[in-house]
């Protein structure tokens, strides 16, 4: 697994001041996973590339 990015349009990209977050168990909490928390650039790259795949 890749720390500190996410795959966005066929490519690995690399965060930029992104951290992470503890996703966690809301019946015992307990740790499920540790998650890449995206920032406003990571959402709107995604959202573009969703977009032109879709044809939009």
């Amino acid at each position: 697994m890749r720390s500190e990015s996410l795959y966005i349009a066929g490519v690995w990209v690399q965060l930029a001041g992104a951290g992470e977050f503890t996703s966690l168990d809301p019946a015992a909490g307990t740790p499920i996973a540790t998650l890449v928390d995206a920032g406003a650039a990571e959402v709107d790259a995604a959202r573009a590339a969703a977009s032109a795949s879709a044809g939009v």
